[in-house]
């Protein structure tokens, strides 16, 4: 079930262009931090395959220090990813 719209409950102006994911990839140096709304698509549960998701792949094989997310409305881990609903949390 499609249960986002375009132009209703998303927009396409939320996704980074070609042009930014092609900057990210270019500029990536294992930041301290990553937040994103998902997760990357090997590890995506509803197993996504969208631009975004295998470009978070690529982010997610080159390692980090922490990475959060909220897009699943839930507290818990997915890999090393912490995924933040409720929880507060400090880095």
């Amino acid at each position: 079930m499609e249960y986002r719209h375009e132009h209703e409950s998303w927009w396409h102006q939320e996704l980074p262009s070609h042009e930014e994911i092609k900057e990210g990839r270019k500029n990536y140096s294992s930041p301290d931090i990553i937040l994103t709304h998902t997760l990357p698509a090997s590890i995506e549960p509803y197993r996504n395959r969208d631009e975004i998701n295998l470009f978070l792949d690529e982010i997610f094989r080159k390692g980090f220090k922490s990475w959060f997310c909220g897009h699943y409305h839930e507290d818990g881990y997915c890999e090393d990813i912490r995924l933040i609903y409720n929880d507060i949390v400090s880095c």
